[in-house]
C-alpha cells in the first residue's frame, strides 16, 4: 500500500533561466519524481515517465560529478535509500525576463549566420518538464530579496511597460541571474521573435560593412566574434585590437595555447593588433546614404577606420544589485560557501543558493556546462534540505555536497576550426570543431548535459 507524501509543499525559487538555473529547476523535479532514488540519479538510470523530451543522464560520464558515489571533493553523496518523492513534491518558480532558455555559447554564430539565428532561442513552453503543474515561469526581474523574511519583489515583466512589483514567499532560493553585457556580445530582446528580429538586421549590417569591421578585445568572446564574422563573411575585413600581449591574458592558460589561438585566428583571414590600448572611438557619417565610419585611436598613435566597432571588451557585471553588500564580494559577485550557500552571517543565508557567473571565484573559468554541473549539485542540497526540515520525516540528517568549481578549462571556437584546453594540454583543428560543438555550437551538447532531448 503507497505511503502519502508528508509535509507541505515546500517554495523553491529560482531567479535565472539560463544554464544553472534552468538545471537546477529540472533535477529538483527528476528528484521528486515517483519512484527515482537519488542514487538512480547520481547513477544515470532514472528515466522520467512521461513524454517528450526524455530524461538521459550524464552523470556516468562526468568524472567531476558524483557519479562515482562522492563529489569532486571527496565527499559523501545523498543518503542513497532515500526518495525526495516520499514527500510532496515541491512548487517551483522560475523568475527571468525573457521567455525562453538561451544558448549564449551560440551568440557569435547567431549573430553572423540567418540559418542559425533561431536555433539557439528554446521558448520555455517547448520544454516538456516545466509543464508539470508544480511548475511556474514568470516573466519578470528580481528587484531586491529579504533574506531574514524570505521574500523575494520582482517586477513582472508580462505586461509590457506596465510592470508591477509583485512579492514572493520562498523556502529556497537560487540566485543564477547570470552577468550583464553589452549589445551585440549579448542580445538585448526579451522575446524570441525580437531577438530573431534584432539579429537578423545586424547581420545585414556586418554584410554592408565593406570598410571592415574592428574587434576590442581578445578575450573568449572578442576572439569568437571576430573569427565567425570572418567565417561567415569571408569577404569583409575583420580586425581584432587587444591590449595585452597575448590573447585570453586573462584566464590560466598556457603561453603554448594561447599562441595556437592566435594562429588559428590569423589563419582564418583575422588581423590581430596586440600590446596597445583603445584610446578614444569615434564614429563619423559621410551623409545618410552611407555607412557611419568608426575611426579608434590607439595608445601608439595608429588609427584605424572600419564600419563597425564591436567592443567585446566592456567588463561584464554580475546582475546581483537585488541582494545585500554583505553577501557581495567588492565587485558585486555573490560569496558562497562550497555547498553553493550564501557565506554571509545573517538569518536566512543557508536558504539561499548561488551559482554560475554570479558566483565569486578566483578559480578556473566559468563556462556552461560547470553551471549546468552546480545546478545538479544545488538540486541535490535543496532535496537534502527539504527531507530534513520536513514535519514527520525522521531519522535523517542534511548532508551537503560540495558544488562544482570552475578548472582550468577552455573550449573555444575560432571560425570553421576550434581549441580546446585542459589540464595543461590543449589541442586544435577542424575536428576538434565538429567532435566538441558539432553544427551547432553545443547547442545539442548542452541540452543533452540538461537531460534534454528536444522533440523533433
Amino acid at each position: 500500500m503507497a505511503v502519502a507524501p508528508v509535509g507541505r509543499h515546500m517554495h523553491v525559487v529560482i531567479a535565472g533561466g539560463a544554464y544553472g538555473g534552468l538545471s537546477t529547476a529540472l533535477n529538483l523535479l527528476r528528484l521528486s519524481s515517483p519512484g527515482n532514488t537519488i542514487s538512480e540519479l547520481l547513477d544515470g538510470e532514472a528515466r522520467i515517465p512521461h513524454g517528450k523530451p526524455q530524461y538521459v543522464p550524464d552523470y556516468a560520464n562526468d568524472k567531476r560529478s558524483p557519479a562515482n558515489k562522492r563529489t569532486h571533493r571527496g565527499q559523501m553523496r545523498l543518503d542513497a535509500h532515500t526518495l525526495l518523492s516520499t514527500i510532496k513534491k515541491p512548487k517551483i518558480t522560475i523568475i527571468e525576463a525573457r521567455d525562453g532558455y538561451y544558448h549564449q555559447v551560440g551568440t557569435p554564430l547567431a549573430h553572423t549566420s540567418s540559418s542559425y539565428t533561431s536555433r539557439p532561442w528554446i521558448n520555455y513552453s517547448d520544454f516538456h518538464e516545466l509543464s508539470d503543474p508544480n511548475v511556474t515561469v514568470v516573466r519578470g526581474t528580481v528587484e531586491k530579496v529579504d533574506l531574514g523574511s524570505k521574500i523575494v519583489k520582482y517586477s513582472d515583466g508580462s505586461a509590457g511597460n506596465h510592470k508591477t512589483i509583485r512579492d514572493l514567499d520562498y523556502d529556497y532560493l537560487v540566485i543564477a541571474t547570470g552577468l550583464r553585457r553589452m549589445w551585440p556580445v549579448v542580445l538585448l530582446a526579451m522575446e524570441k521573435k525580437q531577438y530573431e528580429k534584432d539579429s537578423q538586421q545586424f547581420i545585414k549590417k556586418i554584410e554592408n560593412c565593406r570598410n571592415g569591421v574592428i574587434v576590442v578585445g581578445g578575450g573568449a568572446i572578442g576572439i569568437e566574434t571576430a573569427a565567425e564574422i570572418k567565417h561567415q563573411h569571408p569577404t569583409i575585413p575583420v580586425t581584432l585590437v587587444h591590449s595585452r600581449k597575448r590573447l585570453l591574458s586573462s584566464e590560466p592558460l598556457s603561453s603554448e595555447f594561447q599562441q595556437t589561438v592566435l594562429d588559428l585566428l590569423r589563419q582564418q583571414g583575422v588581423s590581430v593588433v596586440l600590446g596597445h590600448r583603445v584610446i578614444k572611438s569615434v564614429e563619423t557619417i559621410t551623409n545618410k546614404h552611407q555607412n557611419g565610419i568608426s575611426n579608434i585611436h590607439l595608445d601608439d598613435g595608429t588609427a584605424l577606420s572600419a564600419d563597425m566597432v564591436i567592443n567585446a571588451n566592456k567588463g561584464a557585471k554580475p546582475a546581483t544589485e537585488f541582494l545585500p553588500e554583505d553577501v557581495l564580494d567588492e565587485n558585486g559577485f555573490v560569496k558562497v560557501a562550497s555547498t553553493g550557500q550564501l557565506s554571509g552571517a545573517q538569518p536566512g543565508c543557508s536558504s539561499v543558493f548561488a551559482l554560475g557567473d554570479v558566483v565569486s571565484s578566483s578559480e578556473g573559468i566559468k563556462l556552461a556546462s560547470t553551471a549546468i554541473r552546480a545546478g545538479r549539485g544545488v538540486a541535490m542540497n535543496i532535496a537534502s534540505c527539504m527531507m530534513a526540515n520536513q514535519p514527520g520525516v525522521v531519522s535523517y540528517h542534511a548532508r551537503q555536497m560540495d558544488i562544482a568549481i570552475p578548472n582550468d578549462t577552455l573550449k573555444i571556437v575560432v571560425g570553421g576550426t576550434a581549441a580546446a584546453y585542459a589540464q595543461g594540454k590543449f589541442t586544435f583543428g577542424v575536428d576538434v570543431r565538429k567532435k566538441i560543438f558539432g553544427d551547432d555550437v553545443a547547442l545539442s551538447r548542452g541540452l543533452r548535459a540538461l537531460g534534454v532531448i528536444m522533440a523533433e
